[in-house]
């Protein structure tokens, strides 16, 4: 696929690297396990917003666009979702996330079936490593527990957080803090939510509005 063609595609397209001329269509097919999962952490970050007092957005599978010194895109990448804590203040300027211009996401969530973002395909870096590049700051790689995976990959969630020139796993969300890698993977494979997971949104919703605020996380909501 040449440039052109590139610019001219409105299919699915996962990587797009100007220094081969070759971009690499998704290997699976989206289907429902892939789309449910997006879509359900869409809603529990919602739902952490209407604890917190203030909405959290999803620019859902948006590009990823870097571009070269001619202005042309040079690589481009789709994460299956990009999440803002305050999309009033980082919002995007154009159609896309542009790289060196843009704010970057606050979290990117990858779903992984038969793919793994921390190898590449055909002798090219594996996707990780183009977001550490980048420097974003915090990554969620999600096995899911219906996924049907190949060798000694397990169900889960692993969190990524950038540090230096790229990422170390960690138990515990950064942007979500208290929010642990367990509890996001258990909420993004339950049918209905959980008396646990209800409990886990509010708790991390209170958390970060107490954060924004100054006071004590398990001080009054208000003033008295």
């Amino acid at each position: 696929m040449s440039p052109d063609e590139y610019e001219s595609f409105d299919g699915r397209v996962e990587c797009w690297e100007a220094s081969s001329g070759t971009a690499n269509v998704l290997r699976e097919p989206v289907g429902l396990q892939h789309e449910y999962i997006s879509r359900r952490l869409v809603v529990l970050v919602h739902e952490i917003g209407r604890a917190r007092g203030s909405a959290i957005a999803s620019a859902g599978t948006v590009d990823l666009v870097q571009r070269g010194t001619d202005g042309r895109r040079e690589l481009v990448l789709r994460a299956d979702e990009a999440i803002y804590l305050d999309l009033r203040r980082d919002r995007p300027a154009g159609l896309y996330v542009e790289i060196d211009a843009d704010p970057l996401p606050d979290v990117v969530f990858e779903v992984d079936f038969s793919t793994d973002v921390r190898r590449g395909r055909r002798g090219r870096a594996g996707k990780l490593d183009d977001y550490a590049a980048w420097g974003m700051p915090e990554v969620w790689v999600e096995v899911p527990d219906s996924a049907r995976t190949a060798g000694s990959r397990r169900p889960g969630l692993t969190i990524f957080l950038h540090r230096g020139s790229g990422y170390v796993e960690a138990p515990i969300s950064r942007a979500f803090p208290g929010w642990t890698a367990a509890e996001i993977h258990r909420a993004l494979n339950e049918i209905e939510d959980s008396p646990e997971t209800l409990a886990a949104l509010r708790r991390v919703g209170r958390s970060m509005a107490a954060a924004e605020s100054g006071r004590p996380a398990d001080g009054p909501t208000s003033e008295e």
